[in-house]
């Protein structure tokens, strides 16, 4: 779990009863947060999240 956590800079947040978090981007020193209804099904969060760690890693491709 470790390395999917340092692959995509997920930083997780524990705190609340949503699945939050942030996700950090260093290459353009940015932390981008994300949150997700725990009601919603597995496939649904997993591919949200994944959309979100897409939409942050693109910024970097377009300032490269």
């Amino acid at each position: 779990m470790s390395l999917y956590a340092s692959v995509t800079g997920i930083r997780w947040d524990f705190s609340g009863t949503q699945i939050a978090g942030d996700i950090h981007v260093p290459a353009n020193q940015r932390i981008v947060p994300f949150e997700i209804d725990p009601a919603t099904d597995h496939f649904t969060a997993a591919n949200a999240l994944w959309n979100k760690i897409d939409e942050a890693f693109d910024r970097i491709d377009n300032v490269l």
